[in-house]
């Protein structure tokens, strides 16, 4: 019998002019001609070239060479028997299967076509398949195919040296590829039974290190294959790296080691050996009570700060959800809890400047009886919160002390703090922040601030504040602006007290616009917009290796399934803008709304965003906007997961919402995306 160890790489080897790549001056003087054995055999229709490699009717040639050739048309698949030599070809697929489970398996970097209504196959692969020898002769431009010498080929393609055939993978594993250059790879996860792919990594770094990161419910018998695309666009494959996956989820809780003791605040996170949506850590005692110490990106971290009623042995557990909602628990962790006791404010510490009345709640790690809080000694008020109101009159040096009376009799002081009061009376200005944009009525308002206002009035100047014109009275007044008023203002009010002294506020700098505003619109409608996500999503995927499913999930949220688009709030220009990505300037940008904040209330202001020509320029520019930015490195490392990738997008500063990985999840799995990442090989 002979050896088979060449059947894993025979379908990466190139067809060379020395081999079965025609001669270029001959290729219109003389058909390609197929000699087997010394026979020159007549195949109708003739053999043809395409993408630079020799292609042969499938049934003529595996016959001539004494192979029992089937055909199964509903799945456009042929399979070769000829004593122990097997293969299975797809039509378009580049999987070649040498076994009938496919667990040997080879790339072809030419497919099997049906050209005309015949089936073709590359002709050096099907041949060595079958163990013969092929060779090129270029004098007659033949394929010489010899069935009594062994393949002889050289071969030096692509290969993933850190994973061994037949490899079990229960958890992260490195990938990396070797044996050619290049300016992007991918590694492909195939189903050796139905050829389905998804990318598991990719980057631009064809010759670094990338890890793949098991679904724990994915398992059983895989095949690994690495894609290599040269500085001209040709993309080479690896042959196919049998593993087989069976996830063995490990957790482990970190920031402590077994059996250490916590004194005090502690941070604590987890380690994961697979793909998780979110972690939960607990404390669990010696009766088994749990009691659950928050939720966290399983990535990420928080601190506990231990009660006294947790001292003594301790167990510390992490359970880890997956995107389908199976949970994982890692095994029990013992600590020894030994906290002092700790009380705390917030607001109020050594050398504190008070302008404001404050409100007390302290902050204890203790069972709390009662609370008293004293200034320069004197009792100030009770309670296990207090609302400190005081004026001008206490302006000045002072010292502060809580006193804490605990649950087991014990009294325990929060400082004493040495402080300073610096109230300063006046009256605020409110319904309108500096930069806003004023568009219609307005609702105005005046506060005192350790003032007892009893009216106010209202007046408008210019971008400097002068050429004041009154406006109205009242300590609330809906201001309808004119047109005449429109452009850069300055605004403000002047009340008077109950005894008839004035007081006026600060002077907010804003604008004016009385034209027409344009809001948000429509890309197109709910269903076609599903429809053309996902079409600019799958090509880009395929491309980069960032995960379809979540590409589609970001524009559907940043966008109300395409309802909401920013447009240019004073022109109407539609911005194309499905990611919601601000300007870094004011060049090919449109104004639209964001937030910000004034005396403690939030409004809203002019700011730039991006605008585009059209849908699929938006796309691409966030495909870039991801791909170029360094704060986005940790996104790039797992964007193939559409899991991790959305974790990995607030982590790396996406967005500020934390639910924003959730929202992400939840559109994946409400709009079944994640087939998105699916493909023929």
């Amino acid at each position: 019998m002979r050896s088979k160890s060449w059947l894993a790489a025979l379908a990466g080897l190139p067809l060379l002019a020395s081999s079965l790549m025609p001669a270029p001056a001959a290729a219109a003087v003389l058909p390609v001609q197929v000699i087997l054995d010394g026979r020159t055999l007549t195949l109708d229709p003739a053999p043809t070239i395409l993408e630079e490699r020799t292609m042969v009717p499938m049934r003529g040639l595996l016959e001539a060479m004494g192979a029992t050739v089937t055909w199964d048309q509903d799945t456009q698949t042929v399979k070769a028997v000829k004593g122990d030599q097997y293969v299975q070809l797809r039509i378009g697929r580049r999987l070649a299967c040498l076994s009938l489970d496919c667990t040997r398996a080879a790339s072809l970097d030419v497919p099997a076509a049906i050209l005309g209504d015949r089936t073709f196959v590359p002709a050096r692969f099907v041949s060595q398949a079958m163990g013969a020898r092929v060779t090129w002769d270029n004098e007659r431009r033949a394929v010489v195919i010899e069935t009594d010498k062994t393949p002889d080929y050289t071969f030096t393609g692509i290969t993933i040296p850190a994973l061994q055939s037949g490899q079990t993978i229960s958890g992260p594993v490195e990938l990396r590829a070797g044996g050619a250059a290049g300016a992007y790879v991918q590694f492909y996860l195939v189903d050796p039974t139905t050829g389905v792919a998804r990318i598991v990594a990719a980057g631009k770094d064809a010759q670094g290190a990338y890890t793949f990161t098991p679904d724990p419910t994915v398992k059983g018998p895989h095949l690994v294959v690495a894609a290599v695309r040269g500085a001209d666009g040709v993309t080479r494959y690896s042959d196919p790296v049998p593993v087989s996956l069976a996830p063995n989820p490990v957790i482990r809780v970190t920031g402590i080691e077994s059996a250490g003791t916590i004194t005090g605040p502690i941070t604590l996170g987890t380690s994961i050996n697979f793909v998780g949506v979110s972690a939960e850590l607990q404390v669990v005692d010696a009766v088994n009570q749990v009691e659950s110490l928050g939720s966290i990106d399983p990535a990420s971290n928080l601190t506990w700060y231990p009660q006294i009623g947790h001292n003594g042995d301790r167990w510390l557990r992490a359970r880890v959800t997956d995107m389908y909602g199976n949970t994982y628990d890692s095994p029990y962790l013992p600590v020894r809890v030994q906290s002092g006791y700790r009380q705390s404010i917030a607001g109020i510490a050594e050398g504190t400047v008070l302008t404001n009345s404050v409100t007390l709640k302290p902050a204890a790690n203790y069972p709390m009886e009662a609370i008293k809080y004293l200034l320069d000694e004197q009792v100030l008020g009770w309670g296990y919160e207090y609302k400190w109101n005081f004026g001008a009159e206490l302006n000045g040096a002072h010292t502060f002390r809580i006193e804490i009376l605990g649950k087991d009799g014990q009294v325990r002081n929060i400082g004493p703090y040495n402080i300073k009061i610096n109230v300063q009376p006046g009256v605020r200005f409110g319904g309108i922040g500096p930069n806003q944009v004023v568009t219609g009525t307005t609702a105005l308002k005046v506060t005192g601030h350790y003032v007892n206002a009893a009216s106010a009035d209202y007046y408008l100047g210019d971008a400097n504040g002068g050429n004041a014109t009154y406006l109205g009275s009242g300590l609330s007044f809906n201001w309808t602006p004119k047109a005449a008023q429109a452009g850069d203002r300055t605004i403000w009010a002047v009340a008077k007290d109950s005894a008839g002294k004035s007081w006026t506020t600060d002077k907010v700098k804003f604008r004016v616009y009385t034209g027409t505003v344009y809001g948000p619109k429509a890309v197109a409608t709910r269903d076609e917009f599903k429809t053309l996500a996902r079409s600019l999503a799958v090509p880009a995927y395929r491309e980069l290796g960032m995960s379809a499913a979540l590409q589609v999930a970001q524009s559907f949220l940043e966008t109300g399934y395409g309802q909401s688009v920013p447009v240019d709030k004073y022109t109407g220009r539609f911005s194309y803008n499905l990611f919601g990505i601000k300007c870094g300037g004011t060049a090919n940008c449109i104004i639209s709304n964001t937030w910000e904040e004034y005396n403690g209330v939030a409004y809203r202001v002019d700011d730039y965003f991006r605008a585009y020509n059209s849908v699929e320029e938006s796309w691409k520019d966030h495909k870039a906007f991801l791909m170029e930015r360094i704060y986005y490195v940790p996104f790039r490392a797992v964007m193939a997961d559409p899991v991790l990738g959305a974790l990995a997008l607030r982590r790396s500063g996406y967005a500020t919402d934390s639910q924003y990985p959730t929202k992400l999840i939840k559109i994946m799995k409400d709009n079944d995306l994640f087939k998105l990442d699916l493909f023929e090989f």
